[in-house]
Parts: C-alpha cells; sequence; structure tokens
C-alpha cells in the first residue's frame, strides 16, 4: 500500500496503490474505499496486474493529460481535503502517513 501527493510549480498530485499476492484476502473485483484523513475521496476495484499480483490504484491530477489515452488520471474531487506531512490515507482498512 503507498500514498503519496506532491505539490510542485502550481502542480498538484495525488496517487495511492494496494498491491497483494493472489491466494490472500484480496480479490479481484473488491471495491476498496480510499481515505484521506476523515474524507472518502474515491475508490479503486482490484483487478489482476500484469506480474499475477492483485491490485489497484487512484490517481488525481490538477493537470489531467486528456491527450494520453491509457492515462487513468482524473482531477481531484471537490470534497479532497488538505494534507501535510502526518496526513492519514486509508485503503480498505490499511493505512499510511504522509511524509
Amino acid at each position: 500500500m503507498d500514498g503519496k501527493y506532491e505539490s510542485k510549480d502550481g502542480r498538484n498530485k495525488f496517487s495511492a496503490s494496494f498491491g497483494a499476492a493472489p491466494g490472500g484476502t484480496a480479490a479481484v473485483g473488491h471495491v476498496l474505499n480510499v481515505k484521506v484523513g476523515d474524507e472518502v475521496v474515491g475508490s479503486m476495484t482490484l483487478a489482476t496486474q500484469l506480474n499475477g499480483d492483485i491490485g489497484g490504484d487512484l490517481d488525481f491530477d490538477t493537470n489531467v493529460e486528456t491527450s494520453v489515452p491509457t492515462d487513468d488520471t482524473v482531477p481531484f474531487p471537490v470534497n479532497f481535503p488538505a494534507v501535510a506531512a502526518g496526513t492519514v490515507v486509508k485503503i480498505g482498512t490499511i493505512e499510511c502517513v504522509l511524509n
């Protein structure tokens, strides 16, 4: 599980990703909510990855590249909270803290 927030030159980006080996409690098709601080900002549907693991991701960007057809980045939701070092990111029941 990984959560990352970047702010540089007026552009903000957030990504959250989850990965697990097959055979555990994570399964293809499970939907995991992504929470930043106290706000649910989106969700991800788990799928089989190229390496055989099960995973998903959620990506937000203030500068979405609509000309790139493989880019699954979307604009930030209106309820995305202010973040700082120590903000908790939670995917399903697993959490991490932004540095």
